[in-house]
């Protein structure tokens, strides 16, 4: 089970997913992007750099209230990474931890905006460079909250995930601690080591769908796609000097190819963590 914040921050999501988007969004509890209407009453939205009283959130939040349904939605999360040096996109595979899968950096210099790219080629692997940002050990887990930062009010009538991501990320393990990892690939990038003593630009992108219960079926109702971005980057970088990119928010029933493809994933281990959710998402 994840970390339930609700006691930090539960008063506090619910207070902002009352509010409208403001642009551009105030420094502190921003509303950055909001969807209503969904299964009739229920608002999600995307707020960041949050504050109250002593206490700061340095990363962003996906919060969905409904006055009845809201404990029969989830948050599916799928992430990936970028990180340009001298204009140049590095390459590789990236790992987490021992308990999750791997995938890829961005094949591409240049900022991606539209997920779907109605318009401009896209980099060669994008169909292969996410993964969902859950865990797979002991069991799969594809909802964030399984795994990490939630909250859940009743009270408030919400269900909500916190995610505070490091500026850079990935592990390079020694031979003798590899074997601990459920999916350990070949051409493994550390991208601080990447980096080296360069200036560069680092950039983590999401997408978070809004899924229901649905029987045994799971249905999707919503999509938010947004990236962190840390312009400048460097070794010392914090992770809460991001500027939050709202790219799409969209009522919809379908998955982007390229998160199915990540709820395909075969591990080193030839094994399909996510196949059975992938087969139990209604379209």
């Amino acid at each position: 089970m994840g970390i339930d914040m609700t006691a930090d921050w539960g008063d506090k999501l619910a207070e902002l997913v009352a509010r409208e988007v403001v642009t551009p969004p105030p420094a502190e509890n921003a509303v950055n992007a909001r969807l209503t209407g969904i299964d009739d009453t229920g608002i999600a939205a995307l707020v960041s750099k949050l504050k109250q009283d002593a206490k700061t959130y340095d990363g962003f939040a996906l919060v969905f209230q409904h006055a009845t349904n809201y404990q029969s939605f989830e948050w599916l999360q799928f992430i990936t990474r970028q990180l340009v040096v001298d204009n140049t996109a590095k390459k590789g595979n990236l790992i987490f931890a021992t308990n999750t899968t791997s995938y890829q950096l961005v094949d591409s210099a240049a900022e991606i905006t539209d997920y779907g790219f109605a318009s401009g080629s896209k980099p060669a692997n994008w169909n292969t460079c996410w993964k969902v940002d859950s865990t797979i050990v002991p069991n799969p887990k594809p909802f964030f909250r399984e795994a990490y930062e939630y909250a859940i009010s009743h009270e408030k009538k919400l269900t909500a995930i916190l995610d505070a991501p490091s500026a850079m990320t990935g592990k390079n393990p020694p031979e003798n601690m590899k074997q601990y990892y459920a999916d350990i690939p070949g051409d493994l990038v550390v991208m601080k080591d990447a980096l080296g003593s360069h200036e560069g630009i680092s950039r983590a992108y999401f997408s978070d769908y809004l899924v229901k219960k649905d029987g045994d079926k799971w249905r999707i109702f919503a999509r938010f796609d947004l990236n962190l971005t840390w312009n400048p980057v460097t070794k010392d970088t914090n992770k809460k000097n991001f500027t939050l990119h709202s790219l799409k928010t969209t009522a919809t029933t379908e998955l982007l190819e390229c998160h199915k493809t990540a709820l395909l994933h075969k591990t080193t281990k030839d094994v399909q963590p996510w196949k059975s959710f992938h087969d139990s998402i209604l379209s």
